[in-house]
């Protein structure tokens, strides 16, 4: 089975602006970092997840395939319900 790597052909998934990201929100865990920069969330973090997910998926065995939700709930959120809290990530 061929590994997944980056080659001279393609950019890498996850760019410097994604670990900044991670790190921002590593050092301030609440609602309103994540609201604030939403929209670069969902460019730099979660759309790359979906497609480091399906290249992950379709090189499963073929059997696995119908036993993977791949429609909804692929991605966790990063907001998560901490119950009146206003945290994200890994303080939830």
């Amino acid at each position: 089975m061929q590994a997944l790597t980056d080659t001279v052909d393609t950019a890498p998934l996850f760019s410097d602006e994604t670990f900044r990201l991670l790190m921002l929100l590593h050092e301030q865990p609440k609602q309103a970092i994540y609201q604030e920069h939403k929209v670069a969330f969902e460019t730099h973090l979660e759309t790359p997840l979906e497609k480091l997910f399906q290249a992950v998926a379709k090189r499963m065995p073929e059997e696995m395939v119908p036993l993977l939700e791949m429609d909804k709930g692929v991605i966790a959120r990063i907001s998560k319900n901490d119950y009146g809290k206003h945290g994200d990530y890994e303080n939830c």
